[in-house]
């Protein structure tokens, strides 16, 4: 399996809610095919039983995304969210591990976002350039050890902040960076000018870290379109 790239015309709003695992369960819910029976077909009925006055039922239907085996971490962290809208707090035991961190560089009026999990798989999107890749491949330990890395710098910056409790942070400003270290419990973010927060004793690691990880990606992905060029020849 290799990383896939793709054009992308969705809005960078609808894509970062993706990425960032904390799109409303509305949107979730509407993800779910009409006979679906996996993951996505918890939060339609979940959204159905909101619209039915059942939190209870809603937060039943939930709780079952949460506990599945071998959940991917993006699903786990989104599961979360909807269950803290809907007053649910996770247990203070796993509240503040690190389940991702996303790193994100406005410029020229565009976004450059990456994304590490902690099932490792890994995401870059140029929304400049309307692309992005996707990195779900199991067992490469080159990038288990760099989205590691990225994911320690998050667990450092997790230990010296709170959990962010208003509604998330637009897109960052031009020249300006975020990095959002996502827990079941909540975000917690750093902002501030670029060079400034590669300078930080905590944002530091964390800029450095995304920046080694988007590089491999984009190594990645080369290779794995000129193999896929040789092969067509």
């Amino acid at each position: 399996m290799w990383p896939r790239r793709r054009k992308e015309s969705a809005l960078p709003a609808e894509i970062r809610g993706a990425v960032l695992a904390d799109a409303s369960l509305e949107v979730v819910a509407s993800r779910a095919p009409s006979s679906s029976d996996d993951v996505w077909s918890h939060f339609a009925a979940a959204q159905r039983a909101l619209r039915e006055d059942d939190k209870i039922g809603a937060i039943r239907e939930i709780r079952q995304v949460e506990e599945m085996e071998g959940l991917e971490a993006r699903l786990h962290l989104q599961a979360w969210h909807c269950l803290r809208t809907l007053g649910e707090v996770p247990p203070e035991r796993i509240a503040r591990d690190v389940k991702g961190v996303v790193v994100e560089y406005a410029l020229r009026g565009s976004v450059d976002l990456v994304a590490a999990y902690a099932d490792h798989t890994a995401r870059y999107w140029n929304f400049r350039a309307g692309t992005g890749i996707m990195w779900d491949v199991p067992g490469d330990t080159e990038m288990a050890s760099l989205i590691d890395a990225l994911l320690r710098a998050g667990e450092a910056i997790v230990s010296n902040t709170g959990p962010w409790d208003g509604a998330r942070p637009p897109v960052p400003w031009r020249g300006r960076a975020r990095i959002n270290v996502l827990t079941l419990g909540g975000l917690h973010f750093g902002e501030d000018e670029f060079d400034e927060l590669a300078k930080h004793p905590l944002g530091g690691p964390a800029i450095n870290a995304a920046l080694a990880l988007m590089l491999a990606l984009m190594e990645k992905n080369k290779a794995s379109r000129e193999q896929d060029k040789n092969a067509g020849q």
